[in-house]
């Protein structure tokens, strides 16, 4: 079996910062409760790895809002994501230590928004619904911000403000935005489009666009909460390679029938750890069809 090593994968500069900060607010609070507010990033192994020393991942059974308000004192992780501006504000007014870890792309998007809001702009914004990043940008203004994920919703909008600001979640898949980019243009020429799907995005997914290899297979490794993972499992299935599975760590591999396969891709998300992608790498280099090795959550960080 040959294995196709995609570059770039794993970790993108911003994941790679929001990891520092929380390890060291890990090392450098011992004693002091620390909360997750949400998954630092999107890859649930990271998060068991960080629950192993003690920190609290405040998930989806509750609002934000919600857990702030059961939470005294402590320290408050903002995720790779970000949060809202109330949301911010609420936390200081509690008091409560902050760590922000929100990406520096993310934080820059935030900030674009907020700035064309106070000119009068109504904001399309391209992104997933269920996505903490979108769900933080259209958090700011939701009467001014109209959250866009497919080309359906573009068509049943009707008259736009004449200051129209169109931009994106970090995370999309950079071809079929500017898909959408092309429509907004003909039905709304005032609209000033601002492209900012981050370039550690752009790269992992031009190097799949680009790749000319007759692939068998084409393995994903990344969490399913992992926009950047799914994109990326989309361009593989749009380039139509016969297989494309998204698999989380090595130990997926048991569910995959490598049998007749010859060639196989292996790309990873941007919140994907190289360990776990080095791992399946060696196991398909070494051992397709031996005893596949365990997890060591500690070489998760």
């Amino acid at each position: 079996m040959q294995v196709i090593k995609i570059t770039p994968r794993g970790y993108c500069q911003g994941v790679t910062h929001a990891l520092r900060l929380v390890k060291d607010t890990i090392r450098n609070h011992p004693d002091e409760p620390i909360y997750l507010l949400g998954m630092i990033v999107n890859n649930q192994l990271v998060n068991q790895a960080l629950l192993q020393k003690n920190v609290s991942l405040l998930d989806n059974s509750k609002t934000k809002e919600e857990w702030l308000d059961t939470i005294d004192d402590g320290i408050i992780v903002i995720s790779a994501h970000g949060v809202k501006p109330a949301l911010s504000e609420k936390i200081r007014q509690k008091g409560l230590k902050v760590v922000d870890a929100t990406c520096q792309y993310v934080a820059y998007g935030q900030k674009l928004v907020l700035s064309y809001l106070a000119e009068g702009y109504e904001v399309l914004y391209i992104g997933e619904k269920d996505h903490p990043e979108a769900q933080a940008v259209v958090g700011i203004a939701p009467r001014r911000i109209r959250l866009i994920t497919n080309a359906q919703q573009l068509s049943e909008l009707g008259p736009l403000n004449e200051k129209l600001l169109v931009t994106t979640q970090t995370t999309m898949n950079y071809q079929t935005i500017d898909e959408l980019f092309t429509l907004i243009k003909q039905n709304y020429p005032q609209a000033l489009i601002l492209d900012e799907i981050c370039s550690a995005t752009r790269r992992r997914q031009q190097a799949l666009y680009d790749l000319n290899e007759a692939l068998d297979l084409l393995l994903v490794v990344g969490d399913p909460s992992s926009n950047n993972a799914n994109k990326l499992l989309e361009i593989g299935r749009h380039k139509a390679i016969p297989r494309v599975e998204l698999l989380s760590c090595v130990a997926d591999l048991a569910t995959i029938d490598l049998r007749d396969i010859k060639k196989v891709g292996v790309t990873s998300a941007a919140s994907t750890p190289t360990y776990l992608t080095d791992q399946v790498i060696k196991y398909l280099q070494d051992h397709p069809r031996g005893k596949i090795p365990s997890l060591d959550l500690k070489q998760v960080l």
